[in-house]
């Protein structure tokens, strides 16, 4: 695409296939480098995880819980964009409570990367409390379906 850009030249091997659209190359740059920025921040997590807190839960196999507070199911259930179903769980394992104010997706250095998970997994608290995440793995019993309208969060 960029020498198509520059030379107004499509690439024969190519052009069969490639939509040679300058917007939708961009857009699936875009969607590329959030993956790639994602990956790197899960992969630097788990090394700082493992070398400084390795009795934390794991981002890779935990799972993900909210406190059960109306604040934060409020926030959460916005956030993740108001579909599915709100589990009451038994929980028994490791818990670790962050911010996830520390896991913003950035193109910053990657010591950067490491102070952020450093912070998260001491716990830092962060700006809002509604925002924590509870990372979990253990054992889990669901002990009730719950309807958000039932607990006022829509």
């Amino acid at each position: 695409m960029l020498n198509y850009n520059k030379t107004g030249i499509k690439n024969p091997v190519i052009s069969e296939f490639y939509h040679f659209n300058t917007n939708k190359t961009l857009a699936e740059v875009a969607e590329t480098l959030n993956y790639y920025l994602r990956f790197t921040r899960e992969v630097i997590f788990e090394e700082v995880r493992k070398d400084f807190f390795p009795d934390r839960p794991s981002r890779y196999r935990g799972l993900w819980v909210i406190p059960d507070d109306t604040d934060c199911l409020r926030y959460w259930w916005n956030t993740l964009g108001k579909n599915g179903a709100i589990l009451k769980l038994k929980i028994t394992g490791k818990l670790h409570r962050a911010n996830q104010q520390y896991l913003m997706i950035n193109t910053n250095r990657l010591d950067f990367i490491r102070q952020e998970a450093f912070k998260y997994w001491a716990g830092t608290t962060g700006i809002n409390r509604v925002e924590e995440e509870c990372l979990f793995e253990g054992f889990i019993e669901v002990i009730d379906i719950i309807n958000p309208k039932d607990i006022g969060i829509i």
